[in-house]
């Protein structure tokens, strides 16, 4: 399984994104700002 990082600062668009990319199959792991992203990374 493909794993992607998303980040976003709306919550919303997060989510909705996040959502999408499940259903086609990608693992998703996401962040709301920058700084989280690169903790992650």
């Amino acid at each position: 399984m493909t794993r992607v990082l998303v980040v976003d600062d709306e919550l919303d668009i997060l989510e909705m994104t996040r959502i999408m990319l499940e259903r086609l199959g990608f693992e998703v792991i996401t962040a709301s700002d920058g700084e989280k992203a690169l903790e992650i990374v």
